[in-house]
């Protein structure tokens, strides 16, 4: 089955069936290394609505607990400081004619999904997937390949830069 999601229904919409049951799959032991490096879990976006360029070339990762199909409108929420303003249009509309043409980078946006599948507090401060914790089901796992997927390797990053780098220092 999972070897039929990742070659027929490569694509976020198809993560929706794993609600729920993601955490029973990586339990079973079933190999899950092709469904995590799909576009299934992590998947590339870009919207009108959102900056294709920037002279910011750093990596940032956003927490982001809306629908996934409410994301196009939501830049100013999950990017509201100053500096992500679009360089090209200021809150005049007039745009920095200052911007250096050679130090311009192109914006690449990319949503994990994985959060979704383990605890998490959503709207109304409502436990979502309470006691399903996906860092210590990955940790179990077997299968030490999941480690190095795209997915997984975000999910533990934004985990620990959220999270984890507060506790310890």
């Amino acid at each position: 089955m999972i070897e039929y999601l990742v070659k027929y229904q490569n694509n976020y919409v198809t993560s929706f069936l794993f609600v729920g049951n993601f955490h029973i799959i990586v339990n079973k032991g079933l190999t899950i290394t092709p469904l995590l490096e799909s576009k299934i879990f992590r998947f590339d976006f870009d919207y009108d609505e959102w900056p294709s360029t920037h002279t910011n070339n750093k990596e940032f990762k956003r927490p982001y607990s809306q629908s996934v199909l409410k994301l196009r409108k939501h830049y100013k929420t999950i990017f509201p400081e100053p500096e992500f303003d679009d360089i090209f249009n200021d809150s005049k509309g007039v745009g920095d004619k200052n911007v250096d043409s050679s130090k311009i980078f192109k914006i690449k946006y990319s949503i994990n999904l994985l959060p979704q599948y383990g605890f998490y507090i959503g709207k109304n401060r409502k436990y979502i997937n309470q006691g399903i914790d996906l860092m210590s089901i990955f940790a179990s796992s077997s299968e030490l390949e999941i480690f190095a997927t795209n997915s997984l390797m975000s999910f533990s990053d934004f985990k620990w830069i959220e999270m984890a780098s507060k506790h310890h220092i």
